[in-house]
């Protein structure tokens, strides 16, 4: 018995020692042997496992500098495993614990998409199992991943990818391949170029589904932008992603992935085309707490905010906008599926997704806009631009309400407020204005008219509704402003229309089918002004100006659209306009200023009669009136207008006396009475013409002149007054086509004066002058039209001789000498076109504007420098010889000689001044002397005075009321 139990002893402890020796010693040495052997046999790149442990007792087993591969491909600087044992003997593997310390992986894909991972080891194929088997039984208690690394590296895109990840740090806890109970994990990550990912959650192998949050920080774009540049021609030069977020994903009964709580951030967003240009830069674009449904097919997001964006849109040459370039080339025997449209409408609700956005902001941000397809380049900046979208729900009938404003230009401010129907698009919307720049429609005036729009700026208070995107009935209503009008004609470089505001009131524009209508409720227009120029070729201005533009497509048949207009009334403010004849020797013009009146109502479907009155002023001093009423679109049907011409200086109509009279007038004033009534189409009209102190001057040549003896026949007709009054009643039926009104009215007139040339006439004589001084002769000093001292002495005393003889009347002879005025009114036509130059250049830039264009300071550097381009203008109208070779410093000094000795000789500029002169020595009897403007007449200048002296003599004359 003591042997026997020595014997077991003795067992036991061998047993014991050997199972000791093959766990500590025999089995690590025969593990790392064949464990090399086995990489050596299957690997195809160099690979070793240098040291490995394994303990008998605990059942941990160790491994040191695993290595495969020379760059290498997989590293490992340790791991460890312990198994437990009560598990093992009940037939499990369970592991209490792995871990792997510092491991190393580098995954490269070449440049066929091969994965290198897939090329270390040359595996023998493996058996197809029978049938499913049973999952084994593993148990996973506890695994980590500490300090380890990975090497991504794609060599598939043109700019290949590469990323380090270090340190990786996991946790995998309860993890089994036979059991229901889900395993947790944990991973955190770092990569060279800045990011950071943080990930926890559970999985369920068994069900495929795993459900858990994410935390990724600064994820650079740029380490992953080469598989975008794959798809679209885009350079991003700076953009970091920050995101977090919960998700769930199930695998087991089809794909199925829902996204909770996602907070996104990308930041410093820069893209550029290939060439490096410009395409959009974005301080942030933030999205926050979204939310995906795969299965539902929903997503909702609370709220999308993008801070300072910005963006040029730029249309070149051809039309291509510059977005267009980021599509990379069709590849070859790529064939464009043709789109087919749907005569079904288009619906949100329609679309397959369910898209939820409850808040969307655009903050501070800036558009650019460029046209390069236009006749001329078109800029539009946008900046300060914010956008709000509230509401949008692509199921939802409520209305998404959205919110726009935004600085346009230097000046300008836009406001939109809207709210659209998200299922018919049907839309209100209501838009403030401010400031906008009107300059930008030149691009598109250009084709039809030779016009520079100089400056225009535009204010709107207008709501629009539309009723559906499919057919988008628009209403709109509200004010709209245009201010600041400037157009200049570039045929003669002169104004041809000008306001200061147009105010148009109470708009309604209504577009029904088959109808069409627009009501205002008010148009005011503030100093208005328009030229009006008859050619030499009895051509107008405003002919010369509109281009020629080719045949227009006729109207589609049975086009049966309708269209009404209503107009409540029509202001005119102080307005003013100019006329000019250059097809009569010598040139007609003439002004019309203090414009002011009123037009009433004004509708195509109006049967009653429409208001009118509106007054002025011919050369500031000779009041027009028109008054009265007539039916808008029918005059026939009801007329009753009276014109009334008061105190009209005759010397302005010297081209059509000496065109049709055969003289010139010296001296007279016209009123003017015109009376015309229409009912159903029978005119009644009274014309009153009365002639005061008329005085005929030289007689002109003219093939069209009356073959009568005018100076006689003027005579006779005068009164004791000096007055011719001509009474001229017409009647006659509008509705007969040849009934005329002007060839009656000349047929009486013209026998009113042959009549008159066999009646007596009574001559009237003046009374000489008054005071002890000769104050008929005014001097001033050569070039100006200023009174010296002298001068308004001698005015003085002649208002108070005129205050005493009441009976008398002072005719007023302006004149200039071109050999005394010459030379020093060239100086002041210079520097006043300096002036309008420089006006010019502060109206195309934009900036503020004088009230008085003859007040602005051009300091002597810019006149150097506006010279040239002066004398160049007159060059190329032959008004200048040629500039011969002359050294540079010559230059300027000859150029100036040349734009000074033809201002000096132009006769234009000398009848100016010597019109100038006479209104100088009226506006001051007027205004200093107290004066009656009636007892004052401007004679017909004489531009060809002689003077001896520096001073030019103004004769005065006096004649009897």
């Amino acid at each position: 018995m003591r042997k026997l139990l020595t014997t077991s002893l003795w067992t036991i402890l061998i047993t014991g020692l050997g199972y000791l020796w093959l766990g500590f010693l025999a089995v690590p040495a025969l593990g790392l042997h064949i464990g090399n052997q086995l990489l050596q046999a299957y690997s195809k790149e160099p690979a070793q496992l240098q040291r490995l442990e394994f303990n008998p007792l605990s059942l941990e087993l160790r491994l040191w500098h695993l290595q495969i591969g020379e760059q290498p491909a997989l590293a490992l600087q340790a791991a460890q495993a312990r198994l437990d044992w009560n598990p093992l003997l009940q037939g499990r593997i369970h592991l209490s614990e792995v871990v792997l310390q510092q491991p190393h992986a580098l995954i490269e894909l070449d440049n066929k998409g091969q994965l290198n991972l897939l090329q270390l080891f040359d595996l023998p194929p493996g058996e197809q199992p029978a049938s499913e088997s049973a999952p084994f039984p593993l148990t996973l208690e506890l695994a980590r991943i500490e300090q380890g690394s990975l090497q991504y590296r794609d060599l598939g895109p043109k700019q290949p990818v590469d990323v380090r990840f270090e340190p990786i740090n996991t946790r995998l806890q309860g993890f089994s391949l036979d059991q229901p109970e889900p395993a947790s994990f944990e991973l955190q990550l770092n990569a060279a170029d800045g990011t950071r990912l943080q990930a926890d959650g559970r999985f369920d192998l068994g069900n495929l589904n795993v459900d858990g949050s994410l935390n990724l920080e600064h994820l650079a774009l740029t380490s992953w932008w080469p598989y975008v540049r794959e798809h679209v021609l885009l350079q991003l030069n700076s953009g970091t992603l920050h995101l977090q977020g919960s998700y769930q994903l199930q695998l087991a009964d089809g794909l199925q992935l829902k996204v909770n709580g996602l907070d996104a951030k990308l930041q410093q967003l820069e893209l550029t085309d290939t060439a490096r240009q410009p395409l959009l830069k974005a301080a942030a674009i933030e999205l926050g707490q979204a939310s995906l449904d795969l299965a539902a097919q929903q997503v909702a997001v609370e709220r999308l905010l993008i801070h300072k964006l910005a963006t040029p849109l730029i249309l070149d040459q051809q039309g291509q906008l510059n977005w267009a370039a980021i599509s990379p080339p069709a590849k070859a025997g790529a064939t464009k599926t043709a789109s087919t449209a749907s005569a079904t409408p288009f619906r949100l609700a329609d679309i397959p997704w369910h898209l939820k956005l409850a808040s969307f902001k655009l903050q501070d941000s800036a558009l650019d806009i460029e046209l390069n397809n236009q006749p001329e380049q078109v800029r539009l900046k946008l900046h300060a631009l914010n956008l709000d979208l509230d509401g949008f729900d692509s199921r939802s009938e409520k209305p998404l309400k959205a919110r726009l404003d935004t600085r346009l230009g230097e000046q300008g401010q836009l406001g939109l407020q809207a709210t659209v129907a998200q299922q018919s698009l049907a839309s209100n919307a209501q838009l403030q204005a401010s400031n906008l720049d009107l300059r930008l429609a030149r691009a598109w005036i250009k084709p039809y008219a030779g016009i520079e729009l100089l400056s225009a700026f535009a204010d709107a208070s207008l709501d629009a509704r539309f009723a559906t995107l499919h057919e988008p009935i628009p209403e709109l209503a509200g004010n709209l402003k245009v201010k600041q009008l400037h157009i200049r004609d570039q045929t003669q470089n002169r104004d041809l229309l000008k306001w200061q505001a147009l105010n148009i009131e109470n708009i309604s524009f209504k577009q029904q089918k088959g109808h069409t209508h627009l009501g205002i409720g008010r148009i005011h227009a503030v100093q208005p002004y328009a030229r009006l120029v008859i050619n030499e070729n009895q051509t107008t201005n405003i002919s010369q100006i509109l281009k020629p533009q080719p045949a227009s497509e006729p109207a589609a048949a049975g086009d049966n659209s309708s269209f009404s207009f209503a107009l409540g009334e029509i202001r005119i403010e102080n307005g003013s306009a100019n006329f000019a004849d250059y097809s009569l020797q010598p040139h007609f013009a003439t002004a019309i200023q203090k414009l002011n009146g009123r037009i009433g109502s004004l509708a195509t479907d109006q049967n009653k009669s429409t208001p009118l009155n509106i007054s002025g002023a011919v050369d500031n001093y000779a009041p027009v009136r028109i008054s009265g009423s007539l039916t808008p679109f029918d005059p026939l049907q009801q007329l009753d207008i009276t014109t009334e011409f008061k105190n009209i200086e005759l010397t302005a109509l010297t081209p059509y006396s000496g065109k049709f009279a055969g003289y010139r007038i010296k001296k007279g004033r016209l009123n003017l009475a015109l009376h015309y009534q229409v009912s159903k189409g029978q005119l009644e009209a009274s014309n009153t013409v009365l002639l005061e102190k008329l005085q005929l001057g030289e007689k002109v040549s003219s093939n069209d002149a009356v073959d009568l003896p005018v100076r006689l026949a003027v005579a006779m007709l005068r009164d004791t007054k000096g007055d011719i009054s001509i009474h001229l009643p017409v009647k006659g039926d509008l509705n007969s086509p040849d009934f005329s009104v002007m060839p009656i009215v000349w047929q009486t007139l013209r026998n009113l004066l042959t009549r008159a040339v066999a009646s007596p006439f009574k001559m009237l004589g003046s009374i000489g002058k008054a005071g002890n001084k000769d104050l008929g002769l005014i001097p001033f000093s050569a070039g100006t039209a200023r009174l010296n001292p002298e001068a308004s002495a001698l005015l003085d005393s002649l208002a108070s001789a005129l205050k005493q003889r009441p009976m008398l009347q002072l005719n007023i002879e302006g004149t200039s000498s071109q050999a005394v005025d010459g030379p020093t009114l060239a100086g002041r036509v210079l520097h006043r076109r300096y002036q309008e130059m420089l006006y010019r250049q502060l109206q195309e830039q934009g900036k503020p504007l004088p009230a008085d264009i003859y007040s602005l300071e051009v300091p002597e550097k810019l006149q150097e420098r506006l010279l040239p381009q002066l004398y160049q203008d007159l060059l190329q109208s032959g008004k200048v010889a040629a500039m011969p070779s002359l050294p540079r410093r010559e230059r300027h000094d000859w150029q100036r000689q040349q734009i000074l000795a033809y201002m000096a000789a132009e006769p234009l500029y000398l009848r100016w001044l010597a019109q100038q002169r006479a209104a100088t020595i009226r506006s001051y009897l007027v205004e200093q002397g107290g004066m009656e403007v009636e007892r004052l007449y401007l004679l017909d200048v004489d531009e060809k005075a002689t003077a001896d002296t520096d001073t030019v003599i103004t004769r005065l004359h006096l004649d009897v009321l």
